[in-house]
């Protein structure tokens, strides 16, 4: 039980197997408003940087204009450009929650070896390019990808005064908890309410998922692919697809807005679709 009295979550039974997730740093990150510039927020990237860039120039993110822009995880594996998004983790205006993807990669960097279940849980889930970059390269991403928070909840601004923060979680928060007993239960390392945070599809597949999360103004998610941003309750789903670019046309990466004071979002600040000729 947790200290709100509720049962810790338990996801999918095939899940929990897997190795708790740590981190090094906060499990929740707190971020103030943004006073100056604009907060965008990008889906699943999935290896497509070139697609993201070309995304992200399309929202014309100025951070020197104070704009800041929230990654919802899954900026590696299935694409062919993984390693690239390293460099975006170390930009001061991006901030980026965990997606299931890092963690498969933190957990075959745990593991015994490339032989181990993790690695090849990992290269079955687009990880191949891990055993094409060197050692180092791949300590650092490791080494990234064990800081990145669990959520991240975004203080309201002048604009937005009373209301609640926006949190971003990679995979969902879960149905009936508000947000304020998931934030605890992400900060105990008891790692199932963890788990389910980087997996779980239940909202997102429930006819009934459409409730609100108490304690916070909009909820924002990638992990499931979509042919377009979804909105169920005050959670909104951005993953458009970029993963399976080679399966479906329309497949692209999705930047979006929330205005402040109106508290409404904009579904498309960016769409970039993956092998338009001008992004190449």
């Amino acid at each position: 039980m947790t200290k709100t009295g509720k049962a810790i979550l338990c996801p999918d039974p095939d899940l929990l197997w897997l190795p708790v997730p740590e981190v090094n740093g906060e499990a929740v990150v707190r971020l103030p408003p943004n006073e100056n510039g604009r907060d965008l927020f990008a889906g699943d990237v999935h290896g497509q940087a070139m697609t993201f860039a070309a995304a992200v120039e399309m929202a014309g993110f100025r951070p020197d204009r104070g704009d800041r822009l929230f990654l919802v995880g899954d900026l590696i594996d299935r694409g062919p450009r993984s390693d690239e998004m390293l460099e975006w983790l170390s930009h001061p205006r991006i901030h980026c929650v965990r997606g299931n993807h890092e963690q498969l990669l933190i957990d075959a960097v745990q593991s015994e070896g490339p032989e181990s279940d993790a690695h090849e849980l990992w290269r079955m889930n687009g990880g191949q390019w891990g055993s094409e970059v060197s050692p180092d390269r791949l300590r650092a991403w490791y080494d990234a990808c064990l800081r990145l928070p669990f959520a991240i909840e975004v203080e309201p601004g002048p604009q937005d005064e009373g209301q609640e923060p926006v949190v971003v979680v990679h995979a969902e928060t879960p149905e009936g908890w508000s947000w304020p007993e998931y934030r605890a239960s992400l900060r105990d390392p008891d790692g199932k309410a963890r788990i389910h945070g980087l997996w779980a599809r239940e909202r997102i597949n429930s006819a009934t998922g459409d409730t609100r999360t108490g304690g916070a103004r909009w909820t924002v998610h990638g992990h499931t692919p979509l042919r377009e941003v979804v909105r169920k309750g005050n959670a909104v789903w951005i993953d458009t697809g970029a993963a399976y670019a080679d399966r479906y046309d329309g497949a692209r990466v999705t930047i979006t807005e929330m205005a402040p004071g109106t508290g409404q979002w904009s579904a498309r600040v960016a769409e970039w679709e993956h092998g338009r000729q001008d992004a190449r």
